[in-house]
């Protein structure tokens, strides 16, 4: 059965907010909001209260990623198909939903040992999210906040997990050559956009992050962007 999510938020260990607070308000347009229940600072680009969290810690790299679902039905049975498939798996403490904005989640790690964040209900701000910045806005709604591509540990076994596991849809699959070398990107969609997941095995890379797209909805905004980078 296919899985029918979107990306909700995305976790990130930084060891400079002040730099990632520049970064997001001046490059990207986002919004700096006040603390979460735990200490993370959340950037919001659309009508949820947040879809970015950061927390200080030296790894510099992805520390979560939260996979919106549309609902308590649509998350038990995820739970299912995590126990059926003997991935260990736990229930959100209710410090773990308040720090994440959302009415329950699930938490369990991906065989890249990325912590991943099934949930549901999210928290949405109040008032039109409106930035500085990007005057079209964001394109996220049913297709979520973007993608994010991860440096995987194994192709085969990442492929396996999120599409037999998960039920994430393929895409497509990318070769590629680098420094003399062949690698293979998969691209997984679970919504409308072209994919919100991808990875490829690269044994060197340093973080486990690659990078994260966020759409705007104009083009003038990505040439702006670009002037402003």
């Amino acid at each position: 059965m296919s899985l029918t999510a979107e990306l909700g938020y995305l976790g990130f260990e930084v060891s400079n907010l002040d730099a990632w607070r520049r970064f997001a308000s001046e490059a990207l347009g986002l919004e700096i909001g006040d603390p979460r229940p735990d200490g993370a600072l959340p950037l919001r680009m659309d009508g949820h209260a947040h879809r970015f969290l950061l927390r200080e810690g030296q790894s510099d790299d992805i520390a979560f990623a939260g996979w919106e679902v549309p609902d308590g039905v649509a998350l038990a049975a995820a739970r299912e198909r995590l126990r059926a498939a003997q991935i260990a798996f736990r229930a959100g403490t209710a410090e773990e939903r308040a720090a994440r904005g959302v009415a329950d989640l699930i938490v369990f790690e991906d065989p890249n040992g990325i912590r991943s964040e099934l949930h549901h209900g999210p928290e949405m701000a109040g008032g039109e999210f409106r930035s500085d910045k990007i005057a079209g806005g964001f394109m996220t709604g049913a297709m979520g906040m973007g993608h994010v591509l991860v440096h995987a540990r194994d192709n085969a076994r990442t492929e396996r997990f999120y599409r037999d596991v998960l039920g994430f849809s393929l895409t497509d699959y990318v070769n590629f050559e680098r420094d003399g070398r062949a690698f293979r990107a998969v691209f997984l969609h679970v919504n409308p956009r072209h994919h919100s997941l991808a990875f490829a095995e690269v044994p060197t890379a340093p973080k486990r992050l690659n990078h994260f797209m966020l759409e705007t909805r104009e083009l003038d905004d990505v040439g702006a962007t670009l002037y402003l980078c």
